[in-house]
């Protein structure tokens, strides 16, 4: 049996057949009762809060990447140094991150 995810709610495994017509009404009341209960928990007002958290968090770091290579010192440079070694032992490295160009 798999442990609780929520405290005071407990995990519920339930047949369902669409084939049949089997268990869709036990299903959806399942449903209906654990978002009401997440609800009133405050879980998915605190999992919004996170998401949009994490969606302004991302919209920040883009726009300031794409400012910061917009720079004409930045864009002059990263042009010069293309195709330069500027850390040879790195080199191996560099080619698994995707973030390597922020570097320039």
């Amino acid at each position: 049996m798999l442990p609780p995810k929520h405290e005071g709610r407990q995990r519920k495994v339930l047949l369902t057949s669409a084939l049949n017509g089997k268990g869709i009404t036990e299903s959806w009341e399942e449903i209906i009762a654990h978002f009401s209960f997440m609800r009133k928990r405050g879980i998915l007002d605190a999992r919004r809060q996170e998401q949009l958290s994490t969606l302004l968090e991302g919209l920040v770091e883009e726009e300031l990447k794409k400012q910061f290579m917009a720079d004409p010192g930045v864009a002059k440079r990263k042009k010069r140094d293309r195709g330069r070694r500027a850390f040879p032992l790195a080199q191996p490295l560099q080619r698994c991150d995707p973030t390597r160009q922020i570097l320039y």
